[in-house]
C-alpha cells in the first residue's frame, strides 16, 4: 500500500513541476515582448549622418546582390583600376595588332604594284583586285604610299603610317634608373 501512495505522489510531483516550468516560460515570454524595439540608448551610439550611412550601405549591398555582370573579367580584379606595365604592353600590342595599317607600297618583279597590309598581327601582300582579309574590302587601287579600296561601295584611300608609338610609360628611358657618378 505504500508504494501506491509513492507512485501518486511522483505523478504528483511531475504534474506540478511541468505546471511550474510552463509558468517560468511564459513569464520569459512575457518580459520578451516588453523589449522596445529601439533602445533608449541609441541616440547616444548612433548619429543621424552615421544612421544614414549604414542605410545607404545596406541598400547598397540589396543592390549589388541583384546585380548582373555581363563583362567577361573579373569585375573585382584590381588591374582594371591599376593598370601595370605588363598591361599597358598587352593594350598597345593589340591596339597595333587590331588597327589596319598600310607598311607601305613595292614594285613586284612583274612590274605591278603590291602593298603590304597589316592586320590582326600579321602582315600580308596583296595586289589590285584582292580583297583583304575576308571583309570585303576590295583593293581598287595601289599608289606610291596610299592604297584605294571598296568598302561597303564607299571608295577610301588608306595612307602608310608607321606602327603607333608606344606610350611614355614602357619607353625603355623611362624604366632605366638614373646613375649619378660623382
Amino acid at each position: 500500500m505504500g508504494n501506491r501512495y509513492l507512485k501518486d505522489f511522483t505523478i504528483a510531483l511531475v504534474f506540478l513541476v511541468i505546471i511550474g516550468y510552463a509558468v517560468h516560460l511564459y513569464f520569459i515570454f512575457q518580459t520578451e515582448d516588453k523589449i522596445p524595439e529601439q533602445s533608449k540608448y541609441s541616440r547616444m551610439g548612433l548619429s543621424d549622418q552615421l544612421k544614414e550611412q549604414i542605410k545607404s550601405i545596406e541598400q547598397s549591398i540589396k543592390d549589388r546582390k541583384q546585380f548582373v555582370f555581363t563583362v567577361v573579367r573579373d569585375p573585382l580584379e584590381q588591374n582594371l583600376i591599376v593598370k601595370t606595365k605588363v598591361d599597358l604592353e598587352h593594350q598597345w600590342e593589340m591596339q597595333v595588332a587590331n588597327t589596319l595599317r598600310l607598311a607601305g607600297t613595292y614594285i613586284g618583279q612583274d612590274g605591278k604594284r603590291v602593298a603590304s597590309i597589316a592586320f590582326k598581327g600579321e602582315n600580308k601582300m596583296y595586289r589590285v583586285g584582292d580583297v583583304i582579309d575576308k571583309t570585303n574590302n576590295k583593293i581598287v587601287e595601289i599608289k606610291r604610299e596610299a592604297i584605294v579600296y571598296n568598302r561597303n561601295g564607299k571608295v577610301v584611300e588608306l595612307k602608310a603610317k608607321q606602327i603607333p608609338p608606344k606610350p611614355v610609360e614602357l619607353s625603355d628611358e623611362n624604366n632605366q634608373k638614373k646613375v649619378r657618378i660623382w
